[in-house]
């Protein structure tokens, strides 16, 4: 009976000494399984951020853009048209009446509301074209389009501000005011010709750039 319960006791010291020796290896495979397989992942995620760096394709961008300006378009154009139009009316009756500096302020007024409204509405669709999320390849294409965008908005803004200081009581101030109007106008002009050159480039839709509208905006 002695000899039994010491062969037990030899067995169970045999089986925990295999355990601790055992147990080592069995943390090291662990170990380096973990090990390899984060640098697995590692190795796909850098894969794949090598094929595709951003997971968006420029034809994505454009329908973005077509869609934006399909919405946007429709406020921009006219708008623009109306500070082309209100600018020629003043003209017009400058040269067709007897001067009234009160009736002449009323049209320069409307003038450089038209302009900052048109501004405004500019920079709106300008605005969500820069926000559209965009493509590696093409990235920088965009991104010079959406500035000379905000040259546009910008320019449409100062021509208005300048037009609300041209003051027909005051001759001086008011030659003044137009020469920085003239100038304004004519930068807003130019941007906005190279900014639909852009989108067209970029392959935009008509919305974007061809519109029933004018290319200046006087």
């Amino acid at each position: 009976m002695e000899k039994v319960r010491l062969w037990h006791l030899l067995m169970v010291a045999n089986e925990s000494h295999s355990d601790t020796h055992l147990t080592p290896i069995k943390a090291r495979i662990s170990w380096w399984a973990g090990v390899l397989g984060s640098l697995a992942g590692i190795g796909a995620l850098i894969i794949a951020f090598i094929l595709w760096p951003s997971g968006r394709t420029h034809k994505e961008w454009v329908s973005e853009a077509d869609s934006v300006c399909a919405e946007e378009a429709t406020a921009v154009y006219p708008a623009l048209n109306r500070a082309d139009e209100s600018s020629a009316a003043a003209r017009d009756w400058l040269g067709a009446n007897p001067f009234d500096a009160i009736k002449f302020q009323v049209l320069l007024d409307q003038v450089s509301k038209d302009f900052e409204t048109a501004s405004t509405a500019f920079l709106r669709m300008n605005g969500r074209l820069r926000n559209i999320k965009r493509p590696d390849d093409t990235k920088q294409k965009i991104e010079n389009a959406v500035d000379k965008g905000s040259e546009v908005a910008r320019n449409l803004l100062l021509t208005s501000g300048y037009v609300k200081k041209m003051n027909p009581g005051d001759l001086a101030k008011y030659h003044e005011a137009s020469k920085l109007h003239s100038s304004s106008h004519a930068a807003a002009t130019a941007a906005i010709k190279e900014w639909k050159q852009n989108l067209k480039a970029l392959g935009t839709s008509q919305d974007c750039w061809a519109p029933a509208s004018k290319d200046t905006v006087s």
